[in-house]
């Protein structure tokens, strides 16, 4: 019974996923004005910026992913 339950979990993912696709690259164009926007935001950073960036960044990735349930 969980084997069939997981089958049908995954093909709504399936299904999802495929359903979003078309959005998504409809979408895309803001996605690269977004990205574009980042980059000028990162470019006018002094170098102490872009590391204090990239360490918050970090120590937030690794306090995430040590917490457990």
């Amino acid at each position: 019974m969980v084997d069939v339950f997981q089958k049908v979990l995954l093909y709504a993912a399936l299904a999802g996923l495929a359903f979003l696709l078309p959005i998504l690259v409809a979408k895309s164009k803001t996605i690269l004005l977004l990205q574009e926007r980042l980059l000028s935001y990162w470019r006018s950073l002094t170098p102490f910026g872009r590391i204090a960036v990239m360490s918050f960044l970090t120590v937030s990735i690794l306090y995430g992913g040590s917490k457990t349930n």
